[in-house]
């Protein structure tokens, strides 16, 4: 019966990280947390091609930055000067690694600044529709993007929940299933005796 239903409960376990992979999106997320220094710079570096979006923000805790990102050629495509918090969204007009630029040039103390950001999105677009008496012919293409390599740090970021979920499930089992040998096998079985009569 308990070999039964841990089966039952590994079998879930396996179907749920099955299931957790297959929903794993192709878009890079991407950014972090940056603490920068007084008059200092942090950049980050995204590879884009031709009609490729970044969209994100930028969140600044405890003052103000300017928050820029600039084309392959080093010219400023995108800036926000003096920011606490933007919402920002770019496509890029050509193919190259993209700097996205937070300089704490404001604060007399280190800021700590939230960067958060999807780029390489894939876009589906409809290219004709042609409609008849009661019929309809559509015709969808996805536009061409170059591979991206799969994301192994979001993968297990996305799955870890589920596998400490598991794992920690099956050590439970495992220790209730020992429990119940141990019961079993060293479990005193009390023998009581009729008492004596007295005489």
């Amino acid at each position: 019966m308990f070999a039964i239903e841990l089966r039952r409960q590994v079998t879930f376990v396996f179907f749920s990280l099955v299931l957790t992979s297959l929903f794993v999106i192709s878009a890079q997320a991407r950014g972090g947390t940056f603490n920068i220094a007084p008059t200092q710079e942090a950049t980050d570096t995204v590879k884009l091609w031709v009609s490729d979006s970044i969209v994100g923000n930028v969140s600044v805790y405890n003052g103000r930055i300017d928050f820029c990102i600039s084309n392959p050629h080093g010219v400023t495509v995108l800036c926000y000067n003096q920011t606490s918090f933007e919402s920002f969204n770019l496509t890029a007009e050509e193919e190259g690694v993209y700097i996205i630029h937070l300089v704490n040039n404001y604060e007399t103390e280190n800021v700590t600044v939230l960067l958060s950001y999807g780029a390489n999105f894939n876009v589906v677009l409809q290219l004709n529709l042609s409609v008849g008496m009661s019929t309809g012919v559509a015709t969808v293409v996805a536009i061409p993007t170059p591979p991206v390599p799969f994301d192994w740090l979001g993968f297990f970021r996305a799955v870890a929940p589920y596998v400490e979920t598991g794992v920690f499930g099956l050590v439970a089992l495992w220790k209730r299933w020992k429990d119940r040998n141990w019961k079993k096998k060293y479990e005193k079985v009390v023998v009581t005796r009729p008492s004596p009569l007295p005489l």
